[in-house]
């Protein structure tokens, strides 16, 4: 039982609030106690509270136990609400087979010097990575995004990918594992330090398609279409560019 006063009279208002797995779990008020009036709910709040006051929204870190594994993770994609690079790393084993997998946990740690993505160990490409200390990251466009997306399928070990998603495996620079002809830009990495299923990666060549390095950023990004992941089922691509506040 929570108790909150308000207005000169300093009248107590009582309330319960029950906390569920469901839809409206994990609201909590972000309102001066002397502030909220409290008569039947969050959504009674007198309008000029609201408009001075935020009411923030807790996010639940845990999915409803009945929901299948495939339905867990992409319950917690919709709720990340942080857009995601799409890019495509590709490996190669011991026996010289290439993979190629969609990466969606990505992040430039240092421009044109170190990156950093997340993978399951269980991975192929986790595999080797590990093996070899050396990947590619491929930034693929919109015009492949069929294509991209085929190299998420969980083949069979040693399966090469690029052949399954019609891509064209190109040599790389300074590394073995190959560049994705059809993508617009590559980084090749060795690798530098892992830690679960984190790796970061020195980047020790990088190419791209000419039509990326040429005009001012804004043609470059029409030219690139550069992919993000929203959600769990659904992709964007950057829409308006805007300069940065100037330095106050």
């Amino acid at each position: 039982m929570l108790s909150f006063s308000w207005g000169p009279k300093q009248k107590w208002i009582r309330y319960f609030r029950k906390f569920s797995e469901g839809h409206k779990s994990g609201f909590k008020p972000l309102i001066p106690h002397h502030r909220l009036k409290m008569v039947g709910g969050f959504d009674r709040i007198e309008s000029d509270v609201r408009d001075e006051y935020m009411v923030k929204v807790n996010i639940p870190l845990e999915p409803p136990k009945n929901l299948s594994e495939e339905e867990k993770r992409d319950w917690k994609r919709d709720r990340s609400l942080i857009i995601r690079p799409i890019v495509v790393i590709t490996t190669m084993s011991k026996r010289g087979i290439p993979n190629a997998a969609i990466k969606t946990n990505f992040m430039v740690s240092s421009s044109l010097r170190e990156v950093a993505f997340a993978c399951s160990k269980e991975h192929d490409t986790a595999k080797n990575i590990l093996e070899t200390k050396e990947f590619v990251v491929n930034v693929p466009s919109e015009e492949i995004v069929k294509e991209t997306f085929v190299t998420a399928v969980s083949f069979p070990h040693d399966v090469n990918e690029l052949e399954k998603a019609g891509l064209t495996a190109i040599p790389s620079e300074k590394v073995k594992p190959p560049r994705i002809k059809e993508c617009k830009a590559h980084f090749e990495c060795v690798l530098k330090w892992h830690k679960e299923d984190i790796f970061v990666g020195r980047v020790v060549a990088a190419s791209a398609d000419d039509d990326v390095l040429k005009g001012n950023i804004i043609e470059r990004q029409k030219n690139l279409r550069q992919m993000f992941v929203v959600g769990a089922k659904e992709y964007g691509l950057i829409g308006k560019i805007k300069k940065m506040p100037p330095e106050i």
